[in-house]
């Protein structure tokens, strides 16, 4: 959803809660596949699913989510965790343990790879957000205010089916901005979480990269000291770490999540939030149309 306001300046700052120079949120994606992950060792025809693949992913919803959480609660770090309506029918005790710790629940599609692709069909869309929206509330008996699509590949028939219908007071399918902003969509006043991770994604910078854990964390560090340069110059920004249950939640890179928690948590001025916590501060505080 493009945001075309030209004001002939830089954005006015903003000015969060006791006064903190860099907003840190932390998303996690508890995601579901239908044929193959993010990461296939060999190839395999695309019609057909790629049972090791599925198998990486399954680590993930298995057994490296709780190391993530065990981390989360050695920081006292509430996440916005992107979740797979698959993912929540086939996991629902985890995914409440999940939502009982505290962290958000985001809607994030049925599957990763068979609804990466949101579509103009609006009953297509209806029936993938309804089906989506229902597994989570099953499992956690919350409904999610937030979405982002696999890929932050969004449509415009997919946000009118989360907006005017499902509710959603945030979504983060654009990335046009380093700050969320408010717009007013269907009738309602709606804030955009863009997608600012690029540096600091899991999936970007490590696994696709093939880079090492200890290029992880400089991306990290050299994203989060500059906006915290930013913020501490006036003008307050927001850093998101991203990350996947079935990357990060391994050995080899947990230690690095745990080092890109502990630096930015190690510095004043943080705000440590969910995303939903932050799309609701713009929405009470900030309004563009």
């Amino acid at each position: 959803m493009l945001d075309t306001v030209d004001i002939g300046m830089p954005r006015p700052a903003v000015r969060f809660p006791n006064n903190a120079r860099v907003c840190f949120t932390v998303g996690v994606a508890f995601e579901g596949f239908l044929k193959a992950c993010q990461y296939r060792h060999r190839t395999t025809p695309l019609d057909k699913p790629d049972l090791f693949s599925l198998s990486y992913a399954e680590y993930g919803l298995k057994v490296g989510v709780w190391r993530l959480l065990d981390i989360f609660t050695e920081y006292n770090v509430r996440a916005s965790f992107s979740v797979s309506g698959l993912a929540a029918h086939r996991y629902p005790k985890t995914l409440k343990a999940i939502s009982d710790r505290g962290h958000e629940i985001v809607g994030h599609a049925w599957s990763n790879d068979g609804s990466a692709n949101a579509t103009e069909d609006i009953d297509v869309e209806r029936a993938e957000v309804n089906r989506t929206l229902d597994a989570i509330v099953m499992a956690t008996g919350l409904r999610p205010i937030g979405w982002v699509s696999p890929g932050s590949t969004g449509s415009e028939a997919r946000s009118k089916i989360l907006i005017e219908e499902s509710g959603i007071l945030w979504t983060g399918d654009d990335a046009s901005e380093d700050l969320p902003y408010v717009v007013k969509l269907y009738g309602r006043n709606h804030a955009i979480l863009p997608r600012t991770n690029f540096g600091s994604n899991d999936l970007i910078v490590y696994l696709l990269a093939k880079n090492t854990p200890v290029d992880f964390f400089d991306s990290f560090k050299a994203q989060f000291d500059e906006l915290y340069r930013e913020g501490s110059q006036g003008a307050p920004k927001w850093m998101d770490l991203v990350i996947h249950a079935h990357v990060s939640g391994r050995p080899m890179l947990a230690p690095a999540i745990r080092q890109c928690i502990e630096y930015a948590m190690g510095h004043e001025g943080v705000w440590q939030a969910t995303k939903g916590d932050l799309a609701c501060w713009f929405l009470e505080n900030e309004e563009r149309s």
